[in-house]
């Protein structure tokens, strides 16, 4: 009798310890979606649209400035190969 209440108390400690856990989850995920439902509340920032066109319209000369170095390079060599 003694070790059936024993195992019953073991039971119930491991239950009650899981739904102790679970309720710990429970209110972190109520954080997240919290959090989340307030970003989603924001209004989209539209103030970045223009600096971002600006920085993609000034990229673009990069690989044409890489493109002409190459060219002037290889130019360059084939003088010196024809050259020598």
């Amino acid at each position: 009798m003694y070790q059936e209440m024993r195992s019953l108390h073991d039971v119930v400690t491991r239950v009650d310890s899981k739904l102790d856990a679970l309720a710990g989850q429970a209110v972190q995920i109520n954080d997240h979606e919290n959090r989340l439902r307030s970003l989603e509340a924001m209004p989209k920032t539209t103030d970045i649209e223009p600096r971002v066109a600006t920085l993609e319209r000034s990229r673009w000369p990069l690989p044409s400035v890489a493109a002409a170095t190459a060219l002037g390079a290889l130019g360059v060599a084939l003088w010196q190969a024809v050259g020598r």
